[in-house]
């Protein structure tokens, strides 16, 4: 069974804050991004809701914007790329207060289960 290497990140923060944190990372001039062989878009959450998205633990689903982080099949991408460079934009944004929720095959491999059912991780309130 292989594994599916995308990766959303729901995150709940205004779009131009989370387009300047994601670029303190990778700096660039525009979206899409182009990192380790991934394209990265910023996109609006169509099912972003301003009262679910503070209920836990699923309120994420609900959070602004999503990051959408898509590899390039072409490419040889391993695992371990996406866990370093999924781990860094998620403790980035943490860093930042940006609360951030991964949704991907391999989200119980990364910092704080990829921030499910997570109180350490920034919340919105």
């Amino acid at each position: 069974m292989s594994i599916d290497l995308a990766c959303v990140i729901y995150a709940d923060a205004e779009e131009p804050k989370l387009t300047e944190i994601v670029q303190q990372l990778w700096p660039a001039n525009s979206f899409p991004l182009y990192v380790y062989n991934n394209e990265i878009e910023i996109l609006k959450n169509l099912d972003f809701d301003v009262v679910r998205r503070q209920q836990f633990p699923d309120g994420f689903l609900h959070f602004r914007l999503r990051v959408e982080i898509f590899p390039d099949e072409s490419k040889n991408i391993s695992l371990e790329n996406q866990l370093t460079m999924i781990s860094a934009l998620l403790n980035h944004l943490w860093s930042q207060n940006i609360p951030a929720v991964a949704a991907c095959d391999y989200e119980d491999q990364l910092p704080e289960n990829g921030g499910y059912k997570s109180r350490q991780i920034p919340w919105t309130t």
